[in-house]
């Protein structure tokens, strides 16, 4: 078993990474994949015991880099497709060994620790607010820029994102202190992350945080139709879009200046998302089948568009990542991918009440992230897609330890 001394490190190194997303998103690519080879092997020095990495996890972190190997073989560009294939296995499979670590520590032992996460948290939104409302003082100082040059604001929407999909977990893990101080700990949460909202350029931090709130407090966990719908909505949303890309690009076209959603949505880029959707629909449909190969859209140097929003006749992602899988690996990489998202929802749904609330708001907010914004690859964006679920993992497994406990005692 780890020592307590051995957790607290554990601990302070996250706490110490999720504060550095303030000013460095960039080294997610890395850190996660650190603390992993880090934690995992002391542990399995110390217990004498493999800490073992749930086969799902195994199963996405080898699978996807095999993925794209075997995608050269009819890559629009081979070289491309392997070289992503590496870099994403680079970072997913000692990415796997820090899930692996945090699902077999013990819980009970890890709990007195957990308002660590939160605390950081907090400060980590508090100094994206001030370099947002004072010319980044942090930012210059950590890069090196003192001497007054310009900083566009888009600079910290990595880091808004990033904190964003934090707040979730950390919002749970902030109720394993005394009832008085969580509620402290979750009002220092709540309050500047609003602030955020109103100072960052980032609408996908902002929708991320909505959606993920709307989750949180209206959703019906017990409903098994609400479960059914959500399940079949996702499904669905994945085997049909690139028809429903086209369409709704067609729409855009047809009621472009009359239509009050395209006025409300029209600083958020959304006509430009839409065009890049309709060409990348229309390539994937060229071989619907598999596809054409592992980051393939940053090779192709002329897709057919009218350039009415997207000034541009290329791309280096889709900006949305269900029509990435479906432009790389066509309806079979969809077929996967959809039965991913039902392993994880079936997988949510199983849990105790408490827990399902701690993890389904995640899901929810990062797929609302990688449906409008960044590339599915991105080092950075992988890096904290493992951070996140590393969190969530520890806030569910808390919430089901207490669950458990509940039990006992209301057993006759």
């Amino acid at each position: 078993m780890l020592s307590k001394n051995h957790l607290f490190w554990f601990i302070s190194t996250l706490a110490a990474v999720i504060l550095l997303m303030s000013v460095a998103p960039r080294a997610l690519v890395f850190l996660p994949g650190v603390l992993g080879l880090v934690f995992f092997s002391w542990q399995w020095k110390s217990t004498n015991t493999r800490p073992a990495i749930p086969f799902a996890v195994l199963l996405v972190c080898v699978g996807v880099p095999v993925m794209g190997v075997l995608s050269a073989l009819w890559a629009h560009d081979p070289a491309q497709s392997i070289e992503r294939a590496y870099k994403t296995a680079l970072i997913f499979l000692p990415g796997s060994l820090l899930i692996g670590f945090v699902t077999t520590v013990e819980i009970q032992k890890l709990k007195s620790l957990l308002w660590v996460v939160p605390a950081f948290v907090a400060a980590t939104i508090a100094v994206i607010c001030i370099d947002l409302a004072f010319d980044y003082p942090f930012y210059r100082l950590t890069h090196g820029m003192m001497d007054g040059a310009r900083i566009p604001p888009d600079v910290m929407n990595r880091s808004a994102v990033a904190v964003s999909l934090c707040l979730f977990p950390a919002f749970v893990l902030a109720g394993y202190v005394r009832p008085a101080r969580a509620l402290v700990l979750r009002g220092v949460l709540i309050a500047p992350m609003i602030v955020l909202l109103f100072l960052t350029a980032s609408q996908s931090a902002q929708m991320a945080v909505a959606l993920g709130l709307l989750f949180m407090v209206a959703f019906p966990y017990r409903s098994r139709l609400a479960w059914g719908v959500l399940a079949g909505g996702l499904v669905g949303g994945i085997m049909l879009a690139p028809f429903l890309a086209e369409g709704a690009f067609a729409w855009l076209r047809a009621h472009d200046n009359q239509s009050w959603f395209f006025t409300a949505v029209r600083g958020a880029h959304m006509e430009e998302r839409l065009e890049i959707w309709d060409f990348i629909a229309s390539y994937a449909l060229k071989n619907p089948l598999y596809g054409f190969g592992m980051d393939v859209t940053r090779t192709i140097t002329e897709f057919d568009t009218a350039r009415l929003y997207h000034p541009a006749v290329s791309t280096l992602h889709p900006h949305n990542f269900v029509l990435q899988i479906w432009i790389e690996f066509g309806a079979l990489g969809a077929l996967l991918t959809a039965g991913l998202m039902l392993y994880i929802l079936r997988a949510i749904y199983r849990l105790e009440l408490a827990a399902r609330r701690a993890a389904l708001p995640l899901f929810v907010a990062s797929l609302s992230v990688v449906l409008v914004a960044y590339g599915l690859w991105q080092g950075w964006w992988l890096g904290l897609l493992i951070l996140v679920t590393a969190l969530s993992i520890m806030a569910v497994r808390a919430e089901e330890d207490e669950a458990h406990k509940d039990n006992l005692k209301n057993s006759p």
